[in-house]
C-alpha cells in the first residue's frame, strides 16, 4: 500500500476506496466544481492563515533564515494582491500558435532505465512517450 493511502487512513481517518473508485468519484465530481468556488475557498490556504511551502533549492539545504524569506515574499505578494486567481479564460486553445512542417520519424531512441521511447523527426520536432497502465485521466506523482 503507499504511503499517501496509509497516512490519508490513519491520519486523517479517510477510507482507502481503491484508485479505481476514486477515479470514477472525481470524473463524477469535478464538473459541478467552480473555478470561483477553488478560488473561494484557496482564500483558506494564505500563509498569514496557514500552509505549507515547498521549496525546490539549488543547494544542497535551505537554512531556516532561506524559508524564512520565501515566507515573507510570499506573504508580500499576497497583501499586494500580486498573486492573481485562477484565470479559465487565458487557457489557450492550442500549445503552438504556427503548426509545425509535418515530418517522419528520422531517428528512435530508447531509454530502457525509465521506459521511454524519443521519436526525433526530420523536421527537428522531438516526441517523447511512456506506455503505461494509468487511466486515460490519470497522473501520478511521486
Amino acid at each position: 500500500m503507499h504511503f499517501l493511502l496509509i497516512a490519508q487512513l490513519f491520519l486523517r481517518n479517510e477510507p482507502v476506496v481503491g484508485i479505481e473508485y476514486e477515479a470514477q468519484l472525481h470524473k463524477t465530481i469535478l464538473p459541478y466544481i467552480s473555478a470561483s468556488e477553488v478560488s473561494k475557498y484557496s482564500e483558506n490556504f494564505r500563509t498569514s492563515f496557514s500552509c505549507v511551502i515547498k521549496t525546490i533549492e539549488p543547494q544542497a539545504a535551505a537554512t531556516v533564515d532561506d524559508l524564512r524569506t520565501v515566507v515573507s515574499r510570499v506573504n508580500s505578494f499576497e497583501e499586494e494582491g500580486s498573486i492573481a486567481p485562477w484565470d479559465e479564460e487565458s487557457i489557450p486553445e492550442e500549445i503552438i500558435s504556427l503548426e509545425p512542417t509535418p515530418g517522419h520519424v528520422a531517428q528512435q531512441c530508447e531509454y530502457s532505465s525509465i521506459g521511454a521511447t524519443e521519436l526525433i523527426l526530420s523536421n527537428g520536432m522531438r516526441v517523447c512517450y511512456k506506455c503505461t497502465d494509468f487511466f486515460d485521466d490519470q497522473v501520478i506523482t511521486m
